[in-house]
């Protein structure tokens, strides 16, 4: 094993040890997410990790720093599933966040903050999981969400608003946790 760990005397480590997610990307960089901390890159060739944090007086740094879900975009970007701050689409390259926020005016907005998953299809749609709003189908196209709830009474709506995960299995079905 090759052990990566927060030491408060290392800025070249992980910012926490508690890890909610963990991508790699197609270079081999290592995308993890620390539970309050933020997102942290690793290179593992020279060891060196970077921080990416939410910055109050920096609109384009990530939304929060608690990112649940990490996912690789078609376009080489990444989202993210920022707890209590919205669906993220961080660009590697510039370390810059696009964020999608839920607006109680706009009913085509994200239906909760408080996303938990995120994954995007071949297509380019993007689906987002969240704590309390069910499941939310998001058109890069056209910036819309389209959203999924539970409905007691239609035994084929979602089980329950809160969606901890999503897996599309090789016949592009969704599975929804």
């Amino acid at each position: 094993f090759h052990v990566f760990q927060h030491d408060p005397n290392d800025i070249d480590s992980l910012a926490a040890n508690e890890i909610d997610a963990i991508y790699e990307d197609s270079q081999g960089i290592l995308w993890v997410a620390t539970d309050g901390t933020g997102l942290n890159r690793i290179d593992r060739v020279t060891g060196r990790v970077t921080h990416y944090q939410h910055d109050p007086i920096d609109p384009a740094s990530v939304s929060g720093n608690d990112i649940w879900s990490i996912a690789p975009s078609r376009d080489g970007s990444l989202w993210l599933a920022v707890y209590d701050g919205g669906l993220d689409k961080f660009d590697p390259a510039t370390g810059q966040s696009i964020h999608f926020q839920n607006d109680p005016a706009n009913p085509a907005s994200l239906g909760s903050d408080l996303t938990t998953a995120v994954l995007e299809e071949p297509s380019g749609v993007v689906w987002v999981g969240t704590w309390d709003a069910g499941l939310d189908r998001f058109d890069p196209a056209t910036g819309t969400f389209t959203h999924f709830v539970n409905d007691p009474a239609d035994p084929t709506s979602l089980s329950d608003n809160a969606i901890l995960t999503l897996v599309a299995d090789r016949n592009g079905d969704l599975w929804i946790g």
